[in-house]
């Protein structure tokens, strides 16, 4: 975390609303070719058509923000859609690396998707912990 005007900002959680933010601006922009990539293609599998999902991801990334912005001590409900959005991404990555193939049907080596979708477990395990620290900086009485 670090902090901007007396507010802590996590980066792990920065690194969540821009990461979804790019997934909706690249839905945008090529929906066809996007919705193969296995982040975004475990959530297409619940949010379809492809303007739902550009709407879900625009809208947990704009209610991170201002759940991180706000003061008020519930601000943390705002964080949660972003966790759940994260968490279902790197469900879809965990069982892209146990059945040994992307969301694409590129079969590869276990190890291989595991190297290659790290990021989506870690973002989730980080956002988690970003969450917590969130939750205990807020309610410290000093």
């Amino acid at each position: 975390m670090f902090r901007i005007r007396g507010q802590y900002i996590s980066i792990m959680v920065m690194f969540a609303v821009t990461l979804h933010l790019f997934w909706a601006a690249v839905i945008l922009l090529d929906g066809g070719n996007a919705l193969g990539a296995t982040g975004i293609a475990a959530l297409y599998r619940y949010f379809h058509p492809t303007a739902v999902l550009i709407a879900v991801l625009t809208s947990a990334s704009i209610f991170t923000i201002v759940g991180f912005t706000s003061k008020y001590p519930w601000s943390v409900l705002f964080l949660i859609p972003q966790q759940i959005l994260l968490m279902m991404s790197a469900a879809g990555a965990i069982e892209a690396i146990f059945i040994s193939q992307y969301a694409d049907g590129v079969i590869r080596a276990w190890s291989f998707i595991a190297a290659d979708q790290a990021y989506s477990v870690i973002a989730a395990i980080g956002h988690t912990l970003a969450m917590v620290m969130f939750v205990l900086r807020r309610n410290r009485p000093w």
